[in-house]
Formats: structure tokens, C-alpha cells, sequence
């Protein structure tokens, strides 16, 4: 049994000016120990789906019209309260993109984190709390922890806050650990430490990891599969090493096209024409086709299935051109034009 079961997902928003369909039937499995990266522009729904595991997007707008979130066999969709505080940090625990915003300026670092452990282990003893902070901030790599309880926020840098905030994910020891776009708002030096820390942390304290980033580098450096998502809905599924080799849909290859190429810096990074789709009112059958340039009638008209390029294979992707290209030559080949 997987450890994070979605089947089907479907959510939409509603606002003054309409339905937006931000999810269209999100299909996703994690094995415990397992380390996955969603990647995609902004606005394809990769914070979205992450929130849904917790039940964290606000109800109304949100709501889900289709689908299931099963987490060690449970129905997250179906639990009550107290249900939900269990699984929010005991048994999945969240990195959020801003630690200015969820950290609070007017408490120091040890109340927060006071307040986070006590919530998980109210037995616990003021004193014991204390050291179990001290563990916590130690445990990031934050130098002089015992020190470090009794400042603001503010008094911190950039990455110590971010590392605060891992250290709350971790009160509760959760067997999953999402990290919503961790490293967005450090620069490039402070974004290899915090990464090196999570994976660093995964594999010591036997997580599972779901990191959302819309950079492929970052996916690439921590996971070890990566999931391609296109306007809420996932395009292509695959190990990181084959996904990076291989790319197969339009919408992944159009991505690695564009990250700036060091060796050549007079190569210029592609870019993909157009942008993401109004989800008030999203393109009938693939959503990507309007920007693809592999695009067919049966692309405007079918929904691609998200299907194993072969048998057994691992490397999933959801793309009537290459679902063609294998039937015509047996098998997906590694150079689908682009």
C-alpha cells in the first residue's frame, strides 16, 4: 500500500468571475522513502495539490468536485478535526515558500516553537520543550540553538528562517515532509545548503519527500523522480536521470529547453510560446495543446491518458503524439521532435 494514494483529483476555486478548474484529475502515488519533485511554471497548480494532502486550501472558494487523498490507507477527504490535526505534523509535515509570512514577528523563535511541539506533546515539561527546541534548531545545522530561542525573526537571515520552519515540520516526527517552493527567496549559495540539509534530512530520519519548486535544477538535485505538471493536470512522470535524458512531452522538453546552458553561454535558452490557459475556461482535451507544436485534431478533442510508455515501465506520460509515436514504431523513441 502506498504511503500517499491521490486518485483522480479534481478541484476548482469559485470567484466573482467564475469556476477556475485548477485541478483536472491529478493522479499520484508515493511509496514511503520515496523522494518526488513536481515541477511546472507558476500557476499550474503544484502548491495547490500539496495543500489538498493537508486540506489547507481555504473552503469555500476551493472545492474539490472529483477524486481522493488516501494517506496510510486513511481518507484525508473524510476526516474530522481531530483527525486532521494528526495528520498536520505528526504525520505530514510542510516547508511554506515564506518564512516572513509564517513566522510570527512578535514571538520569539523558542514560543513558536513552544507552541508547535506542545501541540504534538502537551505532556511534555517547559523544560523539556526547551531542549526538544534545541534538538530541533540543532538538527537544521542552526549554530548556537540555545541562543538562537530567544531572538525574532527578524534578528535572522534569510536561510536561518527557512531552517526554523524545517525544524516546526519536524516537531511532530511526520513520515512525509513537503517542502512548498523551500528555496525561492534565498540566493543561489544559501538554496544548495537548505537543499543538501532536506535531502540530508530525508535520509537520516527515513522521510518521504514531496519538494514543489518551478525549477527543474532544484527538483533535480534532491529527488530522485520527478512529476511534470501542465495546468493542473500532470503531464509526465519519470526518474530523474531518465526524465533529464529522455524528456518525452512537448511541455517537459519545452522546460528543459529553457534553463540556460553554463558550458554555452552563447546559446540562448528557449522559450515556450504563450502562457498558461485561463482556468475559468481551460482548452477542451489536452490543456497544453494550444501551445504545443506537436499539437493534432485529437489533442483539441480527448484528454490524453497519463500511460507507461511500455509495459512495466516507470516513465509515465500523458501525450497523444507520443502514445502515436509508439504505436508506429513499437516503441517511444527517445527523439520525439520538439
Amino acid at each position: 500500500m502506498s504511503l500517499l494514494e491521490i486518485t483522480g483529483l479534481a478541484l476548482a476555486f469559485d470567484g466573482f468571475e467564475g469556476r477556475a478548474h485548477v485541478l483536472d484529475g491529478v493522479s499520484l502515488s508515493l511509496e514511503a522513502g520515496e523522494s518526488v519533485g513536481i515541477v511546472g511554471e507558476t500557476g499550474c497548480g503544484k502548491s495547490v495539490l500539496a495543500r489538498s494532502v493537508l486540506r489547507l486550501n481555504p473552503s469555500p472558494p476551493a472545492r474539490v468536485t472529483g477524486g481522493g487523498i488516501r494517506f496510510g490507507g486513511a481518507d484525508v477527504l473524510a476526516m474530522d478535526a481531530a483527525a486532521l490535526r494528526r495528520l498536520r505534523g505528526r504525520d505530514v509535515g510542510m516547508v511554506f515558500q515564506d518564512p516572513v509570512t509564517y513566522l510570527n514577528p512578535v514571538f520569539t523563535v523558542g514560543r513558536q516553537m513552544d507552541e508547535v511541539i506542545r501541540a504534538h506533546e502537551p505532556h511534555l515539561s517547559r523544560a523539556a520543550i526547551r531542549a526538544r527546541s534545541v534538538a530541533l534548531l540543532e538538527s537544521v545545522r542552526l549554530p548556537e540553538a540555545a541562543a538562537l530561542l530567544d531572538r525574532y525573526p527578524h534578528e535572522l537571515s534569510g536561510g536561518m528562517r527557512q531552517r526554523v520552519l524545517i525544524a516546526e515540520a519536524l516537531a511532530g516526527n511526520p513520515r512525509l515532509l513537503i517542502a512548498d517552493e523551500p528555496t525561492t527567496a534565498l540566493d543561489v549559495t544559501i538554496q544548495r545548503q537548505v537543499l543538501a540539509l532536506i535531502a540530508d534530512l530525508v535520509r537520516r530520519l527515513g522521510l518521504t519527500l514531496l519538494l514543489i519548486s518551478h525549477d527543474l535544477g532544484v527538483i533535480g538535485a534532491a529527488c530522485r523522480r520527478i512529476v511534470v505538471m501542465y495546468a493542473g493536470a500532470i503531464v509526465e512522470d519519470a526518474p530523474a536521470e531518465e526524465l533529464f535524458r529522455a524528456p518525452l512531452h512537448p511541455y517537459t522538453r519545452g522546460l528543459l529547453a529553457a534553463i540556460p546552458d553554463l558550458a554555452h553561454p552563447e546559446r540562448m535558452p528557449a522559450s515556450i510560446p504563450g502562457g498558461i490557459p485561463d482556468l475559468r475556461d481551460p482548452p477542451r482535451g489536452c490543456r497544453f495543446h494550444p501551445r504545443c507544436p506537436l499539437a493534432m485534431p485529437v489533442c483539441s478533442a480527448a484528454k490524453p491518458p497519463l500511460d507507461p510508455i511500455e509495459p512495466g515501465s516507470c516513465h509515465r506520460v500523458a501525450c497523444h503524439a507520443v502514445a502515436r509515436a509508439a504505436d508506429v514504431a513499437g516503441a517511444v523513441p527517445a527523439g520525439v521532435p520538439a
